[in-house]
């Protein structure tokens, strides 16, 4: 099941628009409750119009000027890409498919924890903006700067939440600049 294991490789070109999907990418996505993300749907879109923070726009198109401006021959990186009930740890890989300028991302599931129990995001985040980073799931307050915070150390559950809007944190950004990903 793509949701618990399974590679999938999705292919961006130069322009950002998202050009081939291989592997169990509309399992993955079921899992998350996202029909909306059903491959037939995203093909042709560009991944850059779907970023509504700056901060990751910023990031993901650095990524892909550094790749085809040749500074970088491969980006990799841990991530989290939770479900509502899954906590799923992957590594990605970006690197130009050869002879062309299209980038493929290679999305690798290395972890996955089942929530159970899963409880109410608490009363006094009931109203909260709260910024999620995209990348390590680091989350804060939007009215709190620097309380970026791993997610489990306040709750046992992933922050799906209306008010969520994801960004990435410093600590993540930093990560990028020191192994060259960003200008």
């Amino acid at each position: 099941m793509a949701s618990q294991g399974g590679n999938i490789r999705y292919v961006i070109n130069s322009s950002g628009k998202l050009v081939e999907i291989t592997g169990p990418w509309d399992e993955f996505y079921a899992g998350n409750s996202e029909e909306a993300l059903n491959s037939s749907k995203v093909l042709g879109t560009n991944i850059f119009d779907c970023m509504a923070d700056s901060t990751t726009s910023y990031v993901y198109e650095n990524f892909h000027k550094q790749l085809l401006d040749g500074k970088v021959e491969q980006i990799n990186f841990g991530c989290r890409c939770d479900s509502t009930n899954l906590s799923r740890s992957t590594e990605i890989k970006l690197k130009l498919v050869p002879g062309t300028n299209n980038i493929a991302y290679e999305s690798k599931i290395t972890k996955v924890r089942f929530m159970h129990n899963l409880k109410e995001l608490p009363e006094e985040f009931a109203d909260a903006a709260i910024l999620m980073c995209s990348i390590c799931k680091s989350f804060r307050l939007e009215s709190e700067p620097k309380g970026w915070t791993p997610v489990e150390d306040n709750f046992e559950i992933m922050l799906v939440h209306d008010n969520v809007s994801h960004t990435v944190c410093p600590g993540c950004l930093e990560d990028f600049s020191r192994r060259g990903y960003l200008e």
